[in-house]
């Protein structure tokens, strides 16, 4: 299930840029877990970057960079937890759903944790909601 808003339109094979091109960064990320990773990414966009999280492994978001052509781990220290930080120190367990607003803040789902969390275009990750 992808969690792409436009102007990308999405298939089985990847993300397309508005010339109809696959993103090869995306694909690449695609490709490279042949356990069915298309299957259980997150992903949402802003104007500059795109954002992918695996919901049930590896815990963190990658930070795609279209125009320059890079993939980074973003936040996230890829073992399941529930903490806040800073890039890698933060935590999180199922990344759920994610959306971006204007000012380039992130907003996680954390089912796992339950919890509503902020990350700022910086990578630091705050909580803003928890149920426990």
């Amino acid at each position: 299930e992808w969690f792409v808003r436009p102007p990308y339109p999405v298939d089985e094979n990847g993300i397309y840029d508005e010339k109809g091109n696959l993103i090869p960064q995306v694909t690449k990320v695609i490709d490279s877990n042949k356990e069915g990773l298309y299957y259980s990414y997150r992903m949402t966009m802003d104007r500059k970057f795109i954002y992918a999280a695996e919901h049930l492994k590896t815990h963190s978001i990658l930070k795609i960079d279209v125009d320059k052509n890079t993939v980074e781990a973003f936040v996230g220290s890829g073992k399941a937890g529930f903490s806040d930080g800073q890039g890698s120190s933060a935590q999180f367990n199922q990344i759920a759903r994610m959306d971006v607003d204007a000012q380039g803040n992130l907003y996680v789902v954390d089912s796992g944790n339950k919890a509503i969390r902020k990350v700022t275009p910086a990578g630091a990750v705050s909580t803003l909601y928890s149920v426990n």
